[in-house]
């Protein structure tokens, strides 16, 4: 049954969040367990490129933490719920649910209240 409502928020979440924005062209880098990885920023969003290969709430937090540092949080976020979606992200890449969609995270601004909490859902069940 859990499965159920899992594949209900997938799709919920495929649907809901396939909003287009130019992403930032400016490109920049951090190094992650000895990996370089990208990631661009803009007030409208913040792309982490093959963010699921990062599995650590943890490390999840504190990546973002480093990079809020320097850069503007789209408009409507926080640190918080972007690890939510970074999660939920990665719970779906996982299960093989929409990997062209999920190996990389997009966070975008003013996320809505459902589609926060079906993030917070879905990250509940990402270890």
């Amino acid at each position: 049954m859990k499965f159920n409502y899992l594949i209900l928020f997938s799709l919920l979440f495929l649907f809901t969040s396939c909003q287009k924005y130019n992403y930032a062209e400016d490109m920049k880098e951090f190094v992650y367990n000895d990996k370089l990885y990208k990631y661009s920023c803009s007030k409208e969003i913040w792309v982490i490129y093959n963010s699921c290969e990062i599995k650590s709430k943890k490390d999840i937090n504190k990546i973002l933490t480093e990079i809020s540092e320097n850069n503007e949080l789209p408009s409507g976020r926080t640190i918080k719920d972007m690890v939510s979606e970074w999660a939920a992200h990665n719970l779906l890449y996982n299960l093989h649910l929409f990997r062209t969609h999920t190996n990389t995270v997009d966070l975008e601004k003013n996320q809505s209240k459902i589609l926060k909490f079906l993030y917070k859902i879905l990250s509940l069940f990402y270890k």
